[in-house]
């Protein structure tokens, strides 16, 4: 059985305590077949070369934010690492490299302890390299699509708006006009599969609004890549501090 591709929209670090946005990703999560293994690939760790992080139990956490609720620096996600999975990574991808004090950081975490509340999926973190160009990132989801035969659930993390200088604390205000823009072209670009579009994201003038940086917005070309030929789906969407979306899918 083919597993689904995921790509998450982590959110802000708070969604670990939001019961009300964390329930939907507890449906989600339910209404999907558990899998042997979820491999996640956030934009938090944009490590060369091509790495995996800490294959044990995940009894510790990074915590890579500050200035949040003391209770957020309490969460646990005691998943069982991957270790037994990792010649089957290599075998597909070649030489990787092994970052055992590498832990989960919040892009992975934070939508799991909603998503697998049970924390009993195995978990392994593959790097993000940043020297990969946008054309790698997608070709790292295509040699990773085997997997999904095999009972590893695909999971990438970031988000389709990203502008930390633009956020509306108060929540106050309707979608910035340019986040809006840029979600509407990439909606498009994925569900018409334009891989030569995704891949070169500046085509739409919104972007440099949307990501100033783009490692939110890589983690979708994995996806991507993975996914192949799959219909996409919308799993959760919306809005938050002004030009932040919601937007999670489902390819397959």
């Amino acid at each position: 059985m083919k597993l689904p591709v995921l790509f998450f929209c982590h959110a802000a670090p708070t969604l670990a305590l939001d019961t009300q946005a964390g329930a939907e990703f507890a449906a989600w999560g339910a209404s999907l077949t558990t899998p042997k293994l979820g491999l996640v690939v956030s934009a938090h760790w944009e490590h060369h070369p091509l790495s995996l992080g800490h294959s044990g139990s995940h009894q510790e956490l990074l915590y890579d934010f500050f200035g949040f609720p003391e209770e957020l620096y309490q969460v646990q996600y005691p998943a069982p690492g991957g270790a037994s999975w990792m010649p089957r990574l290599e075998t597909v991808l070649g030489p990787l490299g092994r970052v055992e004090g590498r832990h989960l950081d919040h892009g992975v975490w934070v939508p799991l302890v909603h998503f697998w509340p049970l924390a009993d999926v195995p978990i392994l973190q593959l790097s993000l390299p940043k020297s990969f160009s946008n054309k790698a990132l997608l070709q790292l989801g295509q040699a990773l699509a085997p997997l999904r035969n095999e009972g590893v659930m695909i999971i990438t993390s970031g988000a389709l708006t990203h502008n930390l200088r633009r956020i509306d604390w108060s929540n106050r205000q309707g979608p910035e006009a340019w986040a809006v823009e840029f979600e509407d072209w990439a909606m498009q670009a994925l569900q018409r599969i334009d891989v030569e579009a995704l891949c070169q994201p500046e085509q739409c003038p919104a972007y440099a609004m949307a990501h100033p940086t783009a490692d939110h917005y890589r983690p979708l070309l994995v996806a991507l890549g993975a996914a192949g030929q799959d219909p996409l789906q919308s799993q959760i969407q919306g809005w938050e501090m002004g030009s932040f979306s919601r937007r999670n899918l489902q390819w397959g």
